[in-house]
């Protein structure tokens, strides 16, 4: 078991590292969700625009 210092400095170095490497993956990942999300919704509404106009 590492003395407290140890940890505490330890977990100040690499503690920030691997939280903003994974802060990055996360926010990259769920840009590329929101962005998929984006690109089904806006062509779903072009769909259901489209179909409104030949129904009408």
């Amino acid at each position: 078991m590492a003395s407290k210092g140890t940890y505490r400095w330890l977990s100040r170095c690499d503690g920030s590292i691997a939280v903003t490497a994974l802060k990055y993956n996360f926010h990259r990942e769920a840009g590329r969700i929101l962005c998929r999300r984006l690109k089904y919704t806006t062509g779903f509404i072009k769909w259901q625009s489209g179909l409104a106009a030949t129904i009408h």
